[in-house]
């Protein structure tokens, strides 16, 4: 079996309807964050890969080629936008070919576009510098796929790029180790755990500092047995309690009403599939088991490193990603059990994803006015490197009443001066935040340890 976008096209439009659907949701939606401070360091700095900084060691692959990115996109939104959109697509697509084995073609469609898609890690899907994760998936479970279908050694080879691409491709390979060893695929389980044992060898003989994750909790038990609990606590929270349904709500509260109307036209071609008895998902305890391992693997990953809790709001919420696999299996297995049920449930997460886009919309729309309005305001004409001041508004965007995608907080806002104005150096900005303690005439970042006078 050979891996082509024909297989769908070739009796119906469900590919072409999914790239109409990653065109209009990804267009438009602009760089963020590290992008900015990204592109900003490659566009003064020359491709040099001779003494990589060590924090880059854990995702070799994934550096070079996205400091190519930056370095010749620089402050393009639509270049950035563009590969997004193509990675959300093939990625949507193949995992749609790995899925086939345990659901229809176009419920295994359905469920790899929600698992792309899911509305917890919208940062891995609108967010460049985040898109690694994606990035990997694809690699990954293309390998995966080529050794399933017995192209032992094609496969072996992109599994072993995806293993060294990012330190991401931990969870997903133990599930899909899981995967082959509980359908007995004794051969297939060796040519993918191989070239991935070979990544694990080498991150673990990383010194700390090399891993680019973050140092490792206490080894004292109690210290880790706290970081598995905060782990578990916040995956619920975040997948099934309060977090989970201030996202949803709030994603929807978002939708512009072109976005409302594309909405309801999926919810009603989904529904007809339905209708047409099209799709149909079995509970599949192999696959079950292997989403399951890889939700268990990225949490007690995240819980050595002690770095990311499992959130639904902030870039960080791209931890999000190994869990949604799970949650998105139940979540459709559960909606094909009756007709009332697939159409709650379709229509709560296609109109979330659709408000979702629209919020990074929104929010892109509102920072290029902002860097338009500091490159005309003359006021900034005499601030200079070592002036500094502090900025209250505009930290994060604003979904639902929680903070969600960064713009003057941390060290953005600086380099967002500086861009504005197209100066090589200018005043650093600081955000209006809790970390700064007033004492006197002298301020304290308590978070990095920075101190300085206001006079």
């Amino acid at each position: 079996m050979n891996f082509t976008f024909s297989h769908y096209a070739s009796k119906d439009w469900s590919l072409a309807l999914l790239l109409l659907v990653c065109l209009y949701l990804g267009l438009f939606t602009g760089i963020h964050s590290d992008d900015y401070s990204n592109a900003w360091f490659w566009s003064k700095n020359q491709l040099d890969f001779s003494n990589i900084d060590t924090k880059h060691w854990g995702y070799l692959p994934w550096y070079v080629l996205h400091s190519y990115i930056f370095k010749y996109l620089k402050f393009s939104p639509s270049g950035y936008e563009l590969i997004r959109i193509v990675f959300n697509f093939i990625t949507v697509a193949m995992l749609g070919k790995f899925f086939e084995k345990y659901a229809s073609k176009p419920t295994a469609l359905i469920l790899s576009f929600l698992i792309i898609f899911y509305p917890l890690h919208d940062s891995t899907t609108y967010w460049f510098t985040g898109s690694y994760i994606t990035h990997t998936c694809f690699y990954l479970f293309l390998g995966a796929y080529l050794i399933q279908n017995e192209k032992f050694w094609s496969g072996t080879l992109i599994v072993l790029f995806a293993s060294f691409f990012s330190y991401s491709s931990v969870p997903m390979a133990a599930g899909l180790m899981v995967l082959f060893f509980l359908e007995k695929k004794w051969k297939q389980l060796a040519f993918f755990a191989t070239p991935h044992f070979l990544y694990v060898l080498y991150f673990l003989t990383l010194p700390g500092d090399k891993k680019g994750t973050g140092q490792f909790v206490s080894n004292k038990l109690l210290s880790l047995l706290k970081s598995l609990v905060l782990q578990a606590g916040t995956y619920l929270d975040t997948n099934f309690g309060p977090s989970f349904l201030f996202k949803l709500t709030s994603s929807i509260l978002s939708l512009s009403f072109l976005s409302f109307i594309l909405a309801i036209s999926t919810i009603v071609f989904l529904n007809y599939y339905y209708k047409k008895k099209q799709l149909s998902l079995s509970f599949n305890i192999p696959l079950f088991c292997a989403l399951g391992t890889m939700t268990l693997a990225s949490l007690g990953v995240y819980a050595l490193t002690g770095r990311y809790p499992q959130i639904a709001f902030g870039l960080g919420n791209r931890v999000t990603f190994f869990t949604s696999f799970l949650v998105s299996y139940l979540f459709l297995w559960l909606a094909l059990k009756n007709r009332v049920l697939f159409g709650l449930i379709s229509s709560i997460f296609v109109l979330s994803i659709f408000g979702l886009s629209d919020h990074w919309k929104k929010w892109n729309i509102t920072q290029t006015e902002i860097i338009s309005n500091i490159a005309s305001n003359d006021d900034f004409q005499e601030m200079k490197a070592g002036d500094y001041f502090f900025v209250k508004q505009n930290l994060y965007s604003d979904l639902g009443g929680f903070a969600h995608i960064q713009f003057f907080a941390e060290d953005i806002g600086s380099l967002i001066i500086r861009l504005a104005r197209n100066l090589d150096d200018g005043p650093t900005v600081y955000p209006m935040a809790r970390r700064f303690q007033v004492r006197g005439d002298k301020v304290k970042d308590v978070k990095y340890g920075d101190s300085f006078n206001l006079k």
